[in-house]
Order: structure tokens, then C-alpha cells, then sequence
């Protein structure tokens, strides 16, 4: 189960918003978005983060009604808003929009300290959270405390030992049932699996590249029982990542505005650290004269979009199978 906390990344001090990505997906799931508010919203309801971190370039008038237009948006959700700016931008920020931050990080501020800030943010509410989940054990045990049965001598707490009760605790192991024998068979597939030498080997790393923040999703719950999922909603960022970090497989949109999958994928293979990478497709063109075009490019294979969970899963499967 993957416990990350989520992470929705948007403004325009490009370089603040790259390193995030680049160097804080190992600790966070991370996603990024424009700084339109219909945008945010939709990524926000989409993506449900737990931090929506803006990192703030120059400020301006229009830029302060452009914030104010977030905090109408992101304020009404549990998301905190952490702020990434110069002090005094920052200050006039806050000012205006009656606060929208629930967190100002005040640059220069390195990646280090972004993710330190954040976590100090949730510290104080994962203590509360603990303390309320002992509270509600307390009273479930001392519910279960006052719980009483009729027996032949009168009321006895359930927690209590009767003789009865003692008398069967006290039976010899050899007398007691025995335990269940594991299945065999189709019915104990799931256990063997669990226990096979597969599952110790390493997870592979899948990268998402797609536009279109829903797909992203969508694609990362298919896949994420079996790889590890890493997400870029554009190609820069695919190319940053790549250059902190390696994937063994790319699943690149073909169709992306700024820049194209054709564009990112000439980039990956000009690489030498990235050229071996197996890249597939995915595409909602089903056109044969774009299928050439795609094709031309040389990739591993293209997906056709919508694609189903079965057929993706095998599809990345023998694509990494071929690759050894």
C-alpha cells in the first residue's frame, strides 16, 4: 500500500518547481499543475493531495487576484497550501489574500528544507491523529471490559477466566486441534506467489509521461500493484527526472502540446544514459498514416488509448521480458 503523502506542484520559479520533481519522488507522491485556478481545481479534485506547493516567481498585481482566485479554490479542501517565495513577495501575498498559506517557505530555500518544512507542517496532526486513534482503542477496551454474561454462578466479565475457560486454556498442545494444512493447488496461488523468490527481487520503475493529469492517475492505480510508478505531465519534466534518475520502462504520450512525444523520445535516445530505455507509446490515434509516423521513431511498441488494466500490465510485462 502506498502511503505517501501526495504532492501537487505548480508556479512560476521553474527551477524551485523541477527540483522538486526531480529529487522529491522517492518521499512524495508528486504531480504538477498550471497556476489556473479551473486547473487546480480539477487536479485537486482528481489527485486529492495533501499539499498543494507553490513556488512563486516575481509577483505582481495580476499575480495577486490570480492567488487570491486560488485560496477560493484550495482553501475549501483539507489540501495545505505551502508557499515557496522571497520574503517580502511572500508577505505582500499573505496580506492580500487574507493568508492563503498554511506554510510560507521563505527562499533560498533547497529541497532539503522544502520537504523538512512540510513534514513539520504534518507533524503536530499525525500526533493528533495517533493520540485520537489511542483514545478510540481506550474505549473500545474499556467498553469491552463492562461487557458481561450470564453463567450458572452469575454475572462474569468476558474478560475474565472462568474455570471453564481456564480448563480449556490449559489443554496440552497435543490434544488441541491442529493447525490448518496450507492448500496446495489453485487455491493457495495468491500465498505462493507471496512466498516466491520473484517477489524479492527488486520492483521496476515505470515512468508515465501524458498531458492529461486523469490518465496519469489512472494509469499509475493499474500499474502500481507491480512497479513502482513515477508521473511527469510533460515532457521537461520527464527529461529532468531521467537526468536524477533511471526507469526501466517510459510510457510516453505521443500527443503532448509544447512538446511532442516524437520530441521527448529524440531526446531519451540522443542520451547515452538513457538511449537503452525501452519507451512505448501511448497514443489515441488510430489513423495508419500516424501509426507510421509513430512508428518511425522507433519505440518498444504504442499502446492504443483507452487501454484496459490486463492488456497494459502484459504489455509492459513482455516489453521489459524482451528487453533481458
Amino acid at each position: 500500500m502506498d502511503n505517501k503523502r501526495k504532492l501537487l506542484v505548480a508556479g512560476k520559479h521553474t527551477i524551485t518547481v523541477d527540483s522538486v520533481f526531480s529529487h522529491l519522488t522517492d518521499d512524495y507522491d508528486v504531480l504538477s499543475t498550471s497556476l489556473r485556478p479551473y486547473d487546480i481545481k480539477a487536479h485537486i479534485d482528481i489527485f486529492s493531495p495533501d499539499v498543494f506547493l507553490i513556488c512563486m516567481g516575481n509577483s505582481s498585481q495580476e499575480d495577486t487576484e490570480q492567488y487570491a482566485e486560488i485560496k477560493k479554490v484550495a482553501g475549501k479542501t483539507q489540501t495545505k497550501i505551502v508557499l515557496v517565495a522571497d520574503r517580502d513577495i511572500a508577505d505582500a501575498v499573505q496580506s492580500a489574500t487574507g493568508n492563503l498559506a498554511d506554510l510560507v517557505i521563505k527562499r533560498p530555500a533547497t529541497v532539503s528544507t522544502i520537504k523538512e518544512k512540510i513534514e513539520e507542517l504534518f507533524a503536530g496532526q499525525d500526533t493528533d491523529d495517533e493520540d485520537d486513534l489511542n483514545a478510540e482503542e481506550e474505549e473500545e477496551e474499556t467498553a469491552e471490559n463492562k461487557k458481561v454474561i450470564h453463567g450458572r454462578n452469575g454475572v462474569v466479565p468476558l474478560n475474565a477466566t472462568s474455570p471453564e475457560t481456564k480448563k480449556t486454556a490449559e489443554v496440552p498442545k497435543a490434544e488441541q486441534a491442529p493447525a490448518k494444512v496450507q492448500k496446495t493447488g489453485e487455491g493457495a496461488a495468491a500465498d505462493t506467489e507471496k512466498s516466491s523468490p520473484e517477489t524479492d527481487a527488486p520492483r521496476r520503475r515505470i515512468l508515465v509521461v501524458d498531458d492529461d493529469p486523469m490518465m496519469l492517475k489512472m494509469i499509475k492505480e493499474q500499474l502500481k500493484e507491480e512497479f513502482d510508478v513515477a508521473t511527469a505531465i510533460n515532457g521537461k519534466l520527464a527529461i529532468n527526472y531521467l537526468a536524477n534518475r533511471t526507469a526501466d520502462l517510459i510510457l510516453l504520450d505521443y500527443q503532448m502540446p509544447d512538446e511532442s512525444g516524437a520530441d521527448v523520445i529524440k531526446k531519451i535516445r540522443s542520451n547515452p544514459e538513457t538511449e537503452n530505455i525501452p519507451v512505448l507509446f501511448l497514443t489515441g490515434v488510430t489513423d495508419k498514416n500516424k501509426i507510421r509516423e509513430i512508428v518511425q521513431y522507433k519505440p518498444q511498441g504504442y499502446i492504443i488509448k483507452p487501454v484496459s488494466k490486463n492488456k497494459l500490465i502484459a504489455t509492459v510485462k513482455q516489453t521489459l521480458e524482451n528487453k533481458e
